[in-house]
């Protein structure tokens, strides 16, 4: 039963690592902005300040600037930026 056990911890270790993977979102605009997250998991709006990061906002999602409509797809690991209201990836 130990062997088990030890044997799970490598894959345990990975599944708990995985949010590592999810994207970033900088906002280089004067002014804050409303953001629509959409994945498998969960449906959500948050709010990004003005020359703010959200660090770990979310992977395999839909991102979409609210006022402006700008969106992207978001497989894993990418640094979104915002810059005029649009939605880019650095």
């Amino acid at each position: 039963m130990k062997k088990i056990a030890f044997s799970m911890a490598p894959v345990l270790a990975l599944l708990a690592a995985s949010p590592a993977f999810a994207a970033d979102l900088k906002n280089n605009d004067d002014v804050a902005h409303e953001i629509y997250v959409e994945s498998a998991e969960t449906e959500k709006t948050v709010t990004i300040e003005a020359h703010a990061t959200l660090h770990d906002l979310c992977h395999n999602c839909y991102v979409e600037v609210v006022e402006s409509g700008s969106a992207l797809s978001v497989e894993e690991e990418e640094n979104l930026t915002i810059t005029d209201g649009q939605l880019s990836v650095e």
